[in-house]
Order: C-alpha cells, then structure tokens, then sequence
C-alpha cells in the first residue's frame, strides 16, 4: 500500500528569495512501478506545491556535454538547449566566454527564441595551448542572464604507446586464467591468456 506517513516534505525559503531555483525530487524504495495509474496499491503520486511564490514567464538553459575531451585541430562541440518557461517567447541572446586563446566560439543559431537550440563551437583550436578550460555559456533576454559551465580538456599531441610491464615478455607459467596485466600509462586491459598461449601454440605447429 502507498506510503501514509513519509508523504510530505518541506523546503523554507528565505523572506525575499529571489531568482531561479532548482528543486531535485528523488524517488528511492519505489514499491512499484511508479507509473500513475498503472500498476498496484503500492504506487504513489506526488505533487509540488509553492506557496506564497509567484512563478514569472521565463526561460530555461542547458549546455551538453558537461566535459568534452578534444584532440587538436578538432573542433569542441556542445549543444545549448533554450527553454520555454510559461508560454515565453522573448529571444534570448547567447555567449560564451573561457575559450582557449587562439580559439573562436560561434553558435549556430543566435538569438534564439524560446523553446530552441543552438549549437556551440569552438574551433581553430590548432592555435590553442593544452589544457583543460572551463567555458561559460550564457543567455541573455528581458528576465536577465542565466549560465551554464561546460569544460574543455584539449590535447595537443598523441599519447605514447603504452608499455607492457607485467607478466614480463615471454615469461612462462603464467596463469592460464583472465587476468588484469598492467600497463604503463595508467591503462588496463582484460587479456584472457588461455587464448593468447592458443595461438602462439597453433604458429608454432603450423
């Protein structure tokens, strides 16, 4: 059966709270399947209440990914979602800012209106440092400025080859069973020797 007790949360703002909040809601323990209206007594809806607040027409921004690795001279790419909030229609104005120095940053679209999408892109990045950067995406309309932070790792060259440094090279006896042989460069790898030691048989009687 729903849940009669652990039904009610409250979360107290202070007098004269202003501007945009984010309210997460988390459903763990979920009896069953969670879908109003389908399923068994078990099921439980909620609801968000405000009180005393006044929700303004508005907007919304998101920029994804969060982290982008990129090797030069690729171009960084994010896409930045404009949302709707309350039937807004006012275009909002992006930028960014943070890009390495010797790169340009252009959207695809610019202003967008609400609900839309652009694209973001950093590129000339064969004139950029290594590095890791963080970006700031914002957008700007009559309710004022949101910003969203996306970062940037850029590498300029291509990594070594790893090296391989245990079971050493030809070593014998070495267990038949998966193991996890390690490699320089903080990389691992899964290698069945069984199958390894297969072909290595099969060559030689061949």
């Amino acid at each position: 059966m729903a849940d009669p007790a652990n039904n009610y949360e409250a979360i107290f703002l202070p007098v004269g709270t202003d501007g945009s909040i984010e309210i997460t809601i988390t459903g763990f323990n979920i009896a069953g399947d969670g879908v109003p209206n389908s399923g068994d007594g078990t099921d439980q809806d909620f609801a968000l209440v405000c009180y005393n607040c006044a929700q303004n027409p508005g907007f919304t921004l998101k920029a994804t990914p969060a982290s982008l690795d990129v090797c030069t001279p690729d171009d960084a790419v994010y896409d930045v979602a404009v949302g709707q909030v309350l039937g807004f229609t006012d275009p909002v104005a992006l930028s960014a800012s943070g890009n390495p120095a010797g790169t340009t940053a252009t959207f695809s679209a610019n202003p967008v209106l609400p609900p839309g999408s652009s694209t973001l892109t950093i590129g000339g990045t064969g004139s950029a440092a290594a590095g890791s950067y963080s970006i700031d995406v914002e957008g700007t309309s009559t309710p004022g400025a949101k910003s969203k932070t996306v970062a940037l790792n850029l590498f300029t060259a291509v990594p070594a080859r790893p090296g391989l440094l245990t079971p050493a090279d030809s070593a014998v006896d070495v267990s038949f069973k998966p193991n996890t042989f390690q490699i320089s460069k903080e990389v691992a790898i899964m290698v069945n020797f069984r199958d390894n030691q297969s072909e290595r048989d099969q060559g030689a009687t061949s």
